[in-house]
């Protein structure tokens, strides 16, 4: 059963991504929406990913993703979620009332944390994280790998964007 799970979230990841290349190679530039924060952070952390948003689009009959992008740029450290228009509706029911629901920082490195392989630290700005929030940090994101679910006690403790 695990295995025909898999294949179908394959292939629905597969037919998302046609969507964006069809986007692009009719030049659609409207077809992908973007949500934009300037973290107002140093550059310290990069992230990209694809998430879903855990709801299902009856538009395209298909799970609603976001593509998740946390990256520098001039001096400071910036959120991009790009979708699909038609999962405009999906993203701002999950991600973005998840974005807003508590401090920026704190919303951001759970969702990294818990659900992202593909990110970066800066070495210097690891280090600079106190041993207590590097050792909680590294704990929330072990103890989330793959089908477990782990929630820390205190959000500020895994903040990967500033000392607590």
């Amino acid at each position: 059963m695990l295995a025909v799970e898999h294949i179908s979230l394959a292939y629905m990841t597969h037919e998302h991504k046609q969507r964006y290349d069809s986007a692009y190679l009719a030049k659609t530039w409207d077809a992908v929406e973007h949500y934009q924060r300037d973290l107002g952070v140093g550059p310290s952390v990069a992230v990209n990913a694809l998430l879903s948003t855990g709801r299902y689009s009856s538009v395209t009959d298909s799970l609603a993703y976001a593509t998740l992008n946390v990256f520098p740029f001039n001096g400071s450290t910036i959120l991009l979620a790009s979708f699909l228009a038609e999962h405009a509706r999906d993203f701002s029911r999950s991600f973005k009332r998840f974005f807003n629901s508590g401090p920026i920082l704190e919303q951001l490195s759970y969702l990294i944390l818990k659900r992202c392989e593909n990110f970066v630290l800066s070495p210097d700005h690891f280090d600079s994280l106190s041993e207590e929030q590097r050792a909680e940090c590294l704990k929330h994101f072990e103890r989330n790998i793959g089908s477990n679910k782990w929630e820390p006690d205190n959000l500020k403790l895994i903040n990967i964007f500033t000392r607590t």
